[in-house]
């Protein structure tokens, strides 16, 4: 009976976790998106995102820094390879 309420109870907070991260994902969504011009800057963004908000890795400082990059500097781009181009740069800066 103890597993059993241990079991709900890690799955209850587990559930509060996703949804927290699942709401600050979204906000970085509607913030970074809505000036997007370039579907390859969108899903640049998106992964950025999604790295800092829901799959945060073991190297999560040098990932957020790289994500921070590129949602400061891919917004609004209108050129494929300017999209490109910042996403190499972010990629090879030393954070």
């Amino acid at each position: 009976m103890k597993a059993l309420a241990s079991i709900a109870f890690y799955l209850c907070l587990s559930s509060n976790l996703l949804f927290a991260g699942n709401k600050e994902y979204n906000e970085c969504l509607l913030t970074h998106l809505k000036n997007t011009k370039v579907d390859i800057a969108a899903h640049f963004i998106k992964e950025a995102c999604e790295g800092n908000y829901l799959n945060p890795s073991f190297t999560f400082k040098k990932n957020k820094e790289y994500n921070e990059c590129i949602l400061k500097n891919l917004v609004g781009v209108r050129s494929f390879r300017a999209a490109i181009e910042i996403r190499n740069v972010c990629a090879a800066k030393e954070f």
